[in-house]
């Protein structure tokens, strides 16, 4: 049977590739209980504010729009202070009448140039659309991992138990409700690898391609790729990737891809702590004394703001990041050799997740959304282990994701425990379980 079409049903409901059947009332049924979810989240985030991190977006394709392409990114600096380029606050006030949190375009200039094309000059509805798509993205990942699992959980219990995470926790949330790209790529991720699951290799590299195209980092995960011989996947992946790295410098020219580059250098010095960091990099800041840290300030129309809007940033260590950067190479190295010839079953019920939630923690921002794919996938720990310590692991996680919201962790000094500390030990926590799952399975 050539891969990609529809294979026969096998045992369990799934097809020959693993992979549940689009037409199972199960997946059907669960994708019904999203609907209204869909629906449900748009109407209650509509009058929460403005999509700061979107907002990133839409200015800077409006300043390609104007041809001032020299603030599209912040200049360059010593560290990354998350602050935007100096005309932006003064002119989404003026134009838009918007002074509240602004934040730099910190993606290829691509997606300014795409932004600029397509988006209309008012920024209202660029971000009533984006709800709405961010919400179906955010379904839409669900259901790829129940298939990418082959629906190890009943489809319905699935999608429950991701809600579950989904509202009680800021994974979700803080991207949705700033209208995060980063959502977009975490269906991106999810998608590819449903598609290898399903043997449309082709889909998957194309998939995973434009991920890395947006956040450069999802590249890496082609490793598994090449470690288990998947050629169709690789070749499309590259092919479609240097093809949109090669739009990208014709439309945008080279000068403004050596400031994004000049970004990401920065990006890779600093140490950056926010309140919803998931890295290492940010337990490391938190540890870092009072005098080695600067505190930066959300710009204003009036200067600094003073009273909210901060967060601190430090030079990263050159002994620290050769420790970090090794840790995420063993991390990916030891994930392609032990995926050379897994069980599909293991692979994408654990050792998958297991290597989308440690590598977040290594990377220099890890933002919360981040976890995301992490989360859709975390149900399945459920049933990949013995019911009690699958359950065990999944609820310890999910916990220690929750309390992260209580008051008591966001009043300085009340509890000497930070956000970022359970942050990280969630994701440790559901990374361990991901791997207990793959060797579980591995073993059947």
């Amino acid at each position: 049977m050539r891969a990609g079409n529809v294979a026969a049903e096998g045992e369990g409901g799934t097809t020959a590739t693993g992979t549940v059947p689009w037409r199972d009332p199960r997946l059907l049924a669960a994708i019904l209980l999203l609907v209204p979810v869909v629906i449900a989240a748009v109407w209650l985030a509509r009058p929460l504010g403005v999509p700061a991190d979107l907002l990133a977006v839409w200015t800077a394709g409006e300043f390609w729009q104007m041809g001032r392409t020299g603030e599209i990114y912040p200049p360059p600096g010593e560290l990354f202070t998350m602050l935007p380029p100096a005309g932006w606050v003064e002119w989404l006030a003026v134009n838009e009448g918007y002074e509240g949190a602004v934040y730099p375009f910190l993606y290829p200039p691509l997606w300014a140039v795409v932004m600029g094309t397509l988006a209309p000059a008012d920024f209202a509805p660029v971000a009533t659309v984006a709800l709405w798509v961010n919400a179906s993205l955010l379904a839409a990942t669900v259901v790829l991992a129940i298939r990418a699992t082959g629906a190890l959980l009943h489809p319905v219990l699935h999608v429950v138990f991701v809600l579950v995470i989904f509202s009680t926790t800021h994974i979700a949330s803080v991207g949705f409700l700033q209208g995060q790209p980063h959502i977009l790529v975490a269906f991106l991720i999810v998608l590819a690898i449903e598609r290898s699951r399903a043997g449309a290799g082709t889909a998957a590299g194309v998939a995973l391609a434009v991920a890395a195209s947006i956040k450069l980092f999802p590249a890496v995960y082609a490793v598994i790729w090449l470690a288990r011989g998947e050629r169709r996947a690789l070749t499309a992946f590259v092919a479609v990737g240097g093809a949109l790295a090669a739009t990208s410098v014709l439309l945008a020219g080279w000068p403004l891809h050596q400031a994004f580059l000049d970004n990401v250098s920065q990006i890779g010095r600093t140490l950056l702590l926010t309140t919803k960091n998931v890295s290492f990099d940010a337990v490391l800041a938190e540890l870092l004394p009072p005098d080695a840290v600067q505190t930066v300030r959300k710009p204003t129309l009036d200067g600094l703001d003073q009273v909210s809007g901060t967060w601190t940033v430090a030079a990263r260590p050159g002994l620290w990041a050769v420790f970090a950067n090794a840790g995420a190479l063993l991390v990916l190295v030891g994930s392609a050799y032990a995926a050379r010839r897994m069980r599909a079953r293991a692979l994408y019920a654990g050792l998958w997740p297991f290597l989308l939630t440690l590598s977040v923690l290594f990377l220099p921002t890890g933002w919360i959304y981040y976890i995301i794919p992490a989360a859709v996938f975390a149900p399945a720990l459920l049933v990949g282990l013995p019911s009690a310590r699958g359950a065990s692991l999944f609820l310890v996680g999910l916990l220690l994701f929750f309390s992260a919201r209580l008051e008591v962790f966001k009043t300085p000094g009340l509890v000497p425990i930070a956000e970022v500390y359970l942050y990280v030990a969630g994701a440790l926590v559901w990374g361990l379980g991901f791997a207990l799952v793959a060797r579980n399975m591995g073993n059947e």
